[in-house]
């Protein structure tokens, strides 16, 4: 179904679009959205994901469509990114560290292996639901609330939860101090080990970018620990 007859059924009058990122086109009006996928998981395992959070901290879904992907759902208003938030790093990983308890018992039928969404990562035995990219962006403040979007829907080791965490947003989180900061707040919270955060952080990074700034802050301070 092209994009056209997908606005017929389910927005047929948006007024505006949003930025949909790499995988998705989204639309709007002042109290709906309409995500268009047109590749990558969010066509399968982040479709079931999105329909998952609806009643699990995610957007409340109106209507969808599963051979498109296409999902309409609440419009989170405000909507600020608790990127964007006046909150210092500490309670910025807290609000994300609450998060992840509340979905970590979710289902897990449907979802991707973490194995196929990122090979070459350490063999793991423990597995659990993974949102697989939360991170600041994909936290929306709403009216009760801190409101996770666009899940990846994933299965696997829980501390992959991490990854997203720590190198966003892109482009601040290279202070070895910061980095530090969130690792031994992570580790307090979850028990997660830090030199297995860098395991998969590595693995995660190795399609994309063999050498992120982000990736010699983590393993410079695990030099020091």
């Amino acid at each position: 179904m092209s994009i056209p007859e997908l606005l017929a059924r389910f927005m047929p009058k948006p007024e505006e679009e949003l930025s949909g990122g790499h995988c998705s086109r989204v639309f709007a009006t002042r109290d709906q959205v309409l995500k268009v996928p047109f590749q990558g998981e969010e066509l399968t395992s982040g479709f079931r994901a999105s329909l998952l959070l609806s009643d699990h901290g995610g957007p409340r879904v109106h209507d969808a469509d599963e051979a498109t992907g296409a999902i309409l759902m609440e419009r989170i208003l405000p909507g600020t990114k608790l990127a964007d938030a006046a909150l210092p790093d500490h309670a910025k990983t807290k609000i994300f560290a609450e998060l992840r308890r509340h979905i970590a018992a979710l289902p897990t039928p449907g979802m991707m292996p973490l194995a196929d969404f990122c090979p070459g990562g350490p063999d793991h035995e423990e597995h659990g639901f993974l949102h697989g990219d939360l991170h600041p962006e994909n936290i929306l403040l709403g009216p009760q609330g801190w409101v996770i979007i666009d899940p990846k829907g994933l299965v696997g080791e829980p501390c992959f939860e991490a990854i997203a965490w720590l190198r966003n947003p892109i482009g601040r989180p290279e202070r070895i101090d910061l980095l530090a900061a969130r690792l031994d707040q992570l580790h307090a919270e979850f028990g997660w080990s830090p030199k297995r955060m860098l395991d998969w952080a590595i693995a995660d990074q190795l399609a994309d970018d063999p050498a992120p700034t982000y990736l010699h802050a983590l393993s410079s301070y695990l030099k020091t620990t």
